[in-house]
């Protein structure tokens, strides 16, 4: 017998509630998103900037996201970091899965989920504080 199960059952519900409506949830409130207004949202390769650390190495800059060339989103907090999936940051994932590919086999170029990703997920993970 399950111990505190309606409290596993509530659990349950709220991660459903971030999943199935992730665009409506709140952001974190020091997030900020440059060139939004531009309307471009193709995606062909999401990066952090680079720069320098104490010890004058080029390390990335993990509070920043170069969305595509137009777009950039900045103040993402520590905490965005902490949610883990099969041991990697969920932003990380995003990062590595919504770029433009191209299969070794075809000249063209295919996308592993969408070309027009909505800035609402980067935003999804601040969910999560």
């Amino acid at each position: 017998m399950l111990k505190d199960k309606e409290k596993y059952a509530e659990i349950s519900q709220n991660l459903d509630d971030l999943h199935l409506n992730y665009e409506h949830q709140p952001s974190w409130e020091g997030e900020t998103v440059t060139g939004e207004e531009s309307g471009n949202l193709r995606v062909k390769k999401m990066k952090h900037p680079k720069v320098r650390n104490s010890e004058r190495k080029s390390v990335n800059d993990l509070m920043r996201l170069i969305f595509n060339e137009s777009i950039t989103i900045s103040n993402i907090p520590e905490q965005a970091y902490e949610y883990v999936v099969n041991g990697r940051p969920a932003i990380e994932w995003i990062i590595d899965q919504y770029q433009v590919k191209t299969d070794k086999n075809q000249a063209l170029p295919m996308t592993r989920m969408i070309l027009h990703l909505k800035i609402h997920a980067v935003s999804w993970i601040c969910c999560f504080m």
